[in-house]
């Protein structure tokens, strides 16, 4: 029984590696090259009629490319936030 429960924190820890550093590579990726995640569960492009977006969604995480107007922002955040809501505040922001 130990032995079982050893491996499998041993494979949790493993994992929780993994992710993290896949992660950060994405983070450093989005914010210095302006670049998708590594490995795309599934990407998404939205016309507006004053700009567009493009989102990407990694493993936990969302990358949201946005131009609208003059204005351009791309952001790493929480799979839960809304892709729509970062475009809406694109225009508060500048």
């Amino acid at each position: 029984m130990k032995k079982s429960i050893k491996i499998s924190v041993i494979s949790f820890l493993v994992l929780v590696a993994l992710w993290g550093s896949l992660f950060l590579v994405d983070f450093s990726r989005s914010k210095n090259q302006h670049r998708e995640p590594l490995l795309r569960i599934r990407s998404c492009l939205y016309d507006y009629e004053d700009g567009c977006m493009h989102e990407s969604m990694g493993f936990g995480y969302k990358y949201i490319w946005c131009q609208r107007g003059s204005q351009e922002k791309t952001v790493l955040v929480p799979f839960w936030v809304n892709a729509q809501d970062v475009y809406k505040n694109l225009a508060v922001d500048a």
